[in-house]
């Protein structure tokens, strides 16, 4: 699983008034399937956010749009479905 359109480490999303701040990642893989992700604070999973589905990957490629209600700065992790590949982890502030 590659990124190749997104999120930097470290960055900070823009809030939207009442609706928290959205961010999409666009990239390739060689898998296909659900992709899920895991935001953490502080080594602790928030609420419905353990390998939450967020997008899925096709024909060699996926596309990811979420948004993130809560405030802080987060650890978010990405994989496949299947655990067979991840595409890293970020610190990103919201």
């Amino acid at each position: 699983m590659k990124i190749q359109c997104g999120l930097a480490k470290g960055q900070v999303l823009q809030r939207l008034v009442g609706r928290g701040a959205s961010a999409h990642l666009t990239g390739t893989t060689k898998e296909t399937g659900p992709v899920l992700a895991t935001l953490s604070a502080e080594n602790q999973t928030l609420p419905g956010w353990n390998q939450r589905s967020v997008g899925r990957a096709v024909a060699g490629q996926f596309l990811i749009g979420n948004r993130f209600r809560p405030t802080g700065t987060f650890a978010l992790s990405l994989k496949l479905e299947a655990g067979i590949s991840i595409a890293g982890c970020w610190q990103i502030g919201v």
